[in-house]
This record gives structure tokens, sequence and C-alpha cells, in this order.
């Protein structure tokens, strides 16, 4: 059964949380069951380092890029990659939807991006902790609303009660069904 999602705009959702917390598990598990569901998913990875770049020294693309192309597209069998050197601290959430455009996709997952998404009160956001101390450092920059993935529930939830606490590990299923919620609406 196809799922049935609202025309428009994808959704986006975002899973932040800091280096090593489990986002990319989170996100893998989205996609790949959202996926076999029906959904249609994309994906952005915000990478922080400044030196990355996904060009390689000495292969044609980045000669391209080095002779002084503004943008370089790469065309191999079953990929295609747009390779554009630009400043991209001044590049917003409508302007990260707006590369899926031609998609027609149901829903882009963000991985990252704490600090674009955290005050926007129409992305849910996934949580990903390995502490509370780092779940007391990222609330203050987080709007509602948001779920938590960590993996001591009992312990969150003691110290968090308003929030929603998940084991990603365990309570997958769960996860999943606040996702499809989201998507619904």
């Amino acid at each position: 059964m196809t799922p049935v999602v609202p025309q428009g705009r994808p959704k986006v959702i975002a899973v932040v949380g800091n280096r090593k917390s489990g986002k990319t598990k989170v996100v893998e598990f989205l996609i790949s069951n959202l996926s076999k569901r029906g959904f249609k998913v994309g994906s952005v990875k915000h990478i922080h380092d400044p030196d990355f770049t996904i060009d390689t020294r000495g292969k044609d693309t980045w000669r391209h890029m080095q002779a002084g192309a503004k943008v370089t597209v790469s065309v191999a069998k079953g990929e295609l990659a747009v390779i554009r050197k630009m400043d991209t601290a001044r590049y917003g959430l409508d302007d990260i939807v707006n590369l899926f455009r031609d998609e027609n996709l149901d829903l882009i997952i963000l991985e990252g991006f704490k600090y674009l998404v955290g005050n926007n009160g129409s992305i849910l956001k996934i949580v990903t902790v390995k502490s509370l101390s780092d779940l007391k450092t990222l609330l203050p920059h987080l709007k509602p609303p948001m779920v938590v993935a960590y993996p001591n529930v009992a312990e969150a939830k003691e110290a968090f009660k308003e929030l929603e606490v998940i084991d990603p590990t365990w309570e997958g299923s769960r996860l999943l069904q606040l996702v499809e919620r989201e998507l619904s609406t």
C-alpha cells in the first residue's frame, strides 16, 4: 500500500545532536524503513570540516573547477554529482529544500544543521544524545517539536518529563510511527 502524504513541498525532519551521538544510525534506520514502506525520501548531511570537498584533487572535475568553472557536473552510470563552489554560510533551509524540487519526494531528512533548524517550530527534530549533559546543552537551542533518541529512557524522562524519549535500539517502530504521523499532517 502506498503511503498517503499531503501534496506540495516535501516534509522536512532533522536528526540533530553532537558528534558521535548516533545521528547517522537513526538516519539510516529511518531512510531504510520509510523507503520500504513506500515513502520517497531524500537526505542531506551537514559536514563541519571546513576543508572537506567531494571533489578529488587532480581529477578532471577538480581541474575544471581550478580552470574557473563556477559549476561542474560529473555523470557516471547510475550517478550524477553537481559540484558548485560557493559560500554556504548564507544557505538557508529553503535553499536546501529547493535542491530537491524536481525529485517528487515525500520527506527530506537533514542530518545535522541544529543551528539552522533549532528555532524552527515546523520541523520535527530527533535529538540524538549519549548523555543527559549533552541533552541539557542542546535543549536551549531547540524549539519543539522534538523527540529524544537516548538509550536510557527512564533517566531522561525523570530529568525532562515534558520530552518524548525513545530508545532507538529497542523502540524503532515507535520512532517510525512518530515520523509517519508527522508525514500525514
